[in-house]
């Protein structure tokens, strides 16, 4: 089947625009990758400290933590090219079945509201050592707003995709 000049460039328009917010999602999923290291090495942090009784332990346990340091960026790079593959299939298929702005919105909701998750777990683990503080929850109440917001926007989206979809059908 043959397309007309319009739908191909219709076609080609809607796959630019699946890689610009392809683009534009990155630095999200970086974020909530690099807070989540954050979050892993805090939780390690901690523990060391707890479980740490004298200057050897300290020492050894520092070397532990600078070791687990490095070795992380190698997790973080790997769970990036998994995040960069994962976001653009959803695009994609975003775009191929005419849901493109509301799987951009689901994956920057998905982002929030992970960061909020991974910030509170970083709060929450301060207060064992006792470097907890009220605003620290801020954050987390921030992110879960503008997560819900995101899930709401993609649901207003696809309801709206639906509508224009069928109404092209019939």
């Amino acid at each position: 089947m043959q397309l007309s000049r319009l739908e191909q460039v219709k076609t080609l328009a809607t796959y630019g625009l699946a890689y610009l917010l392809w683009a534009v999602s990155l630095p999200f999923g970086g974020w909530v990758i690099y807070d989540l290291r954050d979050a892993i090495l805090t939780i390690m942090a901690v523990i060391t400290v707890k479980q740490s009784h004298g200057t050897r332990d300290i020492f050894y346990a520092n070397l532990h933590l600078r070791a687990a340091d490095t070795t992380s960026w190698l997790l973080v790079g790997v769970f990036l090219i998994a995040m960069i593959v994962v976001i653009e299939n959803i695009y994609r298929a975003g775009a191929t079945i005419g849901r493109l702005w509301s799987s951009f919105f689901l994956v920057l909701g998905v982002c929030f509201a992970l960061l909020g998750l991974v910030s509170l777990i970083n709060d929450l683990v301060r207060l064992l050592v006792g470097a907890f503080s009220w605003r620290g929850l801020f954050y987390p109440v921030v992110y879960g707003l503008v997560a819900a917001f995101f899930y709401w926007l993609s649901g207003v989206r696809k309801s709206k995709e639906n509508l224009a979809s069928s109404s092209q059908v019939q």
